[in-house]
C-alpha cells in the first residue's frame, strides 16, 4: 500500500457522483442514461420531483413534448387530407396542405424546445445531486484500482 495524491486511472461512470444523469448526443437526438440504463421523460420527472428548479424544467419539457405530439398529429392529418382532396378541389387541397405543413413545423419547433428544457433540467439536477453528495462525503478516501491502491484526498 502506498500514499499518493491521486490514482491515475481512466474515469468511468463509477467515478461519477451517484444518481448523476449522463447523456449521449446522437444525430438530432440525446439519450439520457442513469447507471447505464436509458431514461424516459416520466422517469426523469420522478427523479427530479424533490428538486424545485429541475422539477419545473422537466414539467415544461413534458408540456412542450405533448404540444409537439399534437402539432405532428394535427399537421399530418391536415397534410393527408390536403393530398386526398387536392384532386377534387385544388384550392381547398392547397389550403389543407399549408395548414398541415404549419402543424408539422410547429411540432418540430416544440420538439426542439422540449429538448432544450430537458437538457437544462438534467444539468440543474446533476448540480443539485452533486451538492447533496458533496455535503455527505469526507475529504479523505481509500481507493483501489487495477493500477494500485492508495489514499486520495480532495481539496475544495
Amino acid at each position: 500500500m502506498f500514499f499518493c495524491g491521486d490514482i491515475t486511472a481512466q474515469v468511468t461512470s463509477n467515478d461519477l457522483v451517484r444518481d448523476t444523469i449522463i447523456y449521449r448526443t446522437n444525430f438530432l437526438n440525446r439519450t439520457y442514461l442513469l447507471d447505464g440504463k436509458p431514461l424516459t421523460l416520466p422517469v426523469m420527472a420522478f427523479f427530479m420531483k424533490d428538486y424545485p428548479l429541475p422539477n419545473n424544467e422537466i414539467k415544461l419539457a413534458q408540456l412542450t413534448d405533448q404540444l409537439c405530439i399534437a402539432g405532428y398529429s394535427i399537421g399530418s392529418l391536415f397534410t393527408i387530407g390536403g393530398l386526398l382532396v387536392s384532386r377534387q378541389n385544388k384550392d381547398l387541397g392547397g389550403d389543407l396542405l399549408q395548414l398541415g405543413l404549419v402543424g408539422v413545423g410547429s411540432g418540430l419547433i416544440f420538439q426542439i424546445i422540449s429538448g432544450s428544457f430537458k437538457l437544462s433540467a438534467v444539468r440543474h439536477y446533476n448540480e443539485e445531486v452533486k451538492k447533496y453528495y458533496q455535503q455527505k462525503t469526507s475529504a479523505i478516501r481509500f481507493r483501489a484500482s487495477a493500477d494500485g491502491a492508495g489514499i486520495v484526498w480532495f481539496i475544495r
